[in-house]
């Protein structure tokens, strides 16, 4: 039986992860590249074959900044 939290797939998981990066940076509205980052806490095995190179994408996500000015890592 198909749980009432998995209906949507995950979908409602990024979003929450996505608003969570979002409020990390100090910024109320989620972005392109809250998402992105979402996708990599969230499942990046699952995305990498997309990538010619998964250290460039992991790359891309630990040099964003925090809203105190310093990287998440």
């Amino acid at each position: 039986m198909l749980e009432t939290i998995d209906t949507w797939g995950v979908f409602p998981l990024l979003m929450q992860l996505s608003g969570h990066v979002a409020m990390e940076r100090g910024f109320e509205w989620i972005e392109p590249l809250d998402l992105i980052k979402a996708i990599y806490i969230a499942g990046l095995e699952h995305v990498s074959a997309f990538w010619s190179s998964w250290e460039g994408f992991e790359r891309l996500v630990n040099e964003q900044k925090l809203a105190n000015g310093h990287s998440g890592t």
